[in-house]
């Protein structure tokens, strides 16, 4: 006796189910995406905190270097820290941009301190006016021509940079322009205060009907 084959029943699969599995490897995708955007923002950041470190080993290391007048090792940290400040978004960052500002500000302090020990007179400012911004139009003995001896437009486009707008911060927390609120003028509420009110008529009226009342009854 032959038994017949049993065949498994093809089944179908509702579109809605297929639906739910694109759907779910979309979503799948997509925090893969965000994840790989995550990671590739942190190691973005690390970078940044990494080569801010490497501006204040510069900075300690070569201080002699940095200090002297001769070197255009200051000028080269300073471009290169307005490069990185450009990039700056995080706290942290912030901080180790902070931190990278202070050591060029303690550099150059020290710089100052150390041309103020040697004695830079007037007259050395004046040589160095005249050296860098001088105008090589011969002697002259008007006053007119002895005041344009020194290209002022020179000098004011060379420190310019100086006198520019700081850029401020965007990532602290909290509203940057809160500004002090005035207080309302408290205006007290009058109360008036609480009286009963009185009927000497029926006062009157009530204590004639007790009198009665006792009359009667002494009777």
């Amino acid at each position: 006796m032959t038994r017949p084959v049993k065949r498994e029943p093809h089944i179908t699969p509702h579109p809605a189910a297929g639906g739910s599995t694109s759907s779910s490897s979309r979503l799948i995708n997509g925090g893969a995406e965000t994840s790989d955007m995550d990671s590739r923002e942190a190691t973005e950041r690390r970078l940044l905190r990494s080569l801010y470190r490497d501006v204040k080993r510069i900075i300690t290391d070569e201080r002699d270097d940095v200090e002297r007048v001769d070197s255009d090792k200051f000028n080269s940290i300073i471009n290169q820290v307005e490069d990185l400040h450009k990039s700056v978004q995080k706290p942290r960052e912030q901080v180790a941009d902070a931190e990278a500002l202070l050591d060029i500000t303690n550099s150059l302090v020290a710089l100052v301190k150390a041309h103020g020990n040697d004695g830079i007179t007037p007259s050395d400012f004046v040589n160095g006016l005249l050296r860098d911004f001088g105008r090589q139009d011969g002697p002259s003995t008007s006053d007119e021509s002895s005041r344009n001896l020194v290209a002022w437009k020179d000098i004011g486009l060379a420190v310019s940079h100086i006198f520019s707008g700081c850029p401020g911060c965007h990532t602290m927390v909290g509203p940057m322009d809160t500004e002090l609120k005035q207080r309302k003028a408290v205006v007290g509420r009058r109360r008036t205060r609480p009286t009963g009110s009185v009927q000497p008529e029926e006062v009157r009226v009530i204590y004639m009907h007790v009198q009665l009342v006792f009359c009667f009854v002494k009777k």
